[in-house]
């Protein structure tokens, strides 16, 4: 069972922590001036400025400052700064550790896939699928997609529904289910490390940037080998930005419809999640509903926070 947080309200304090790359400080400026805006205070993690190499500190700086935002009892929420690279290797030690005594909501996505992973199946805390503190506070980001996470952080009563320019392939049916993954390259990374994300029974989400077919059907046919498209409820793929072929052609679809076309599940595409200029905030590790065939739907059922 989920430890869920109680919902944000003005005023709450929001950890601001940077488990992966280096970032753009006027970026990150304009990301804090959003959180803000919202109501949220938000408090830096120690050290969190610091470089290694392309990381933001070393593998021992960048857990040790995670963990005690985690710990803190005044900390109602962290958000991830940037993905990037290195979240796998905090994720790797943070799974050591046992889960803090108050729980918190994880925001990011990219690379934070591999915290998701530890917080969700480890610690039992909800994650939110998420725009990152150096997008989200950007001139050019969608208001729909700012005012999509100001709701689902801020209103304990919003659910989100799509069902517009959503697709399907696999079985016509509509299911219930918990909602895990994110990105398709760190799902295929995650297999034996202390993070690997667990499936069977659960609605799966998949996004990428950069990568083309081969490489797509390469991930795919190493989650398949280890079991973990076999026990699925169902899939959401997300957006694959810049997947094309050096010659322009978009195959990714069609690397994705070789796992899933005749999948004994539903699977729906076209979700606006991920890398691409319109970035949804989904739940993950609560409940979601999603429909597959003519009228094909994703519904959040469940709040990441206590109702």
């Amino acid at each position: 069972m989920l430890h869920k947080p109680s919902g944000l309200k003005k005023g709450d304090k929001i950890a601001i922590v940077a488990p992966c790359g280096i970032f753009d400080k006027k970026k990150f400026r304009a990301g804090i001036n959003f959180i803000r805006e919202i109501g949220l205070v938000p408090v830096l993690a120690p050290g969190l400025f610091k470089k290694d190499f392309i990381f933001a500190g070393t593998i021992k700086e960048r857990v040790s400052s995670f963990m005690k935002m985690a710990r803190r009892n005044d900390i109602k929420a962290m958000w991830c700064v940037r993905g990037g690279y290195g979240g796998y290797a905090v994720a790797q030690e943070l799974a050591k550790f046992k889960a803090p005594r108050n729980p918190k909501v994880i925001i990011g996505h990219s690379d934070v896939f591999a915290i998701h992973m530890v917080c969700i199946q480890k610690w039992r805390w909800p994650g939110l699928h998420a725009p990152l503190v150096d997008r989200i506070g950007k001139d050019e980001v969608p208001s729909a997609e700012k005012k999509n996470i100001r709701q689902t952080l801020m209103n304990p009563e919003f659910r989100l529904t799509v069902n517009r320019h959503l697709r399907s392939m696999g079985k016509k049916t509509s299911v219930l289910g918990i909602l895990t993954g994110g990105n398709l390259a760190m799902a295929a990374s995650s297999l034996k490390t202390n993070w690997e994300i667990q499936t069977d029974g659960k609605i799966l989400l998949l996004e990428d940037i950069g990568e083309r077919a081969y490489r797509i059907d390469r991930m795919l046919f190493q989650l398949q080998a280890a079991g973990k498209l076999a026990k699925l409820k169902g899939v959401v793929i997300g957006d694959f930005t810049g997947c094309e072929e050096p010659d322009g052609k978009e195959l990714w679809l069609k690397a994705l419809e070789r796992y899933f076309k005749k999948a004994p599940y539903p699977v729906i595409y076209g979700m606006k999640a991920g890398h691409g200029p319109l970035r949804l905030t989904l739940p993950l590790g609560t409940r979601v509903k999603i429909q597959g065939g003519g009228k094909s739907m994703f519904e959040v059922v469940e709040s990441y926070a206590c109702e």
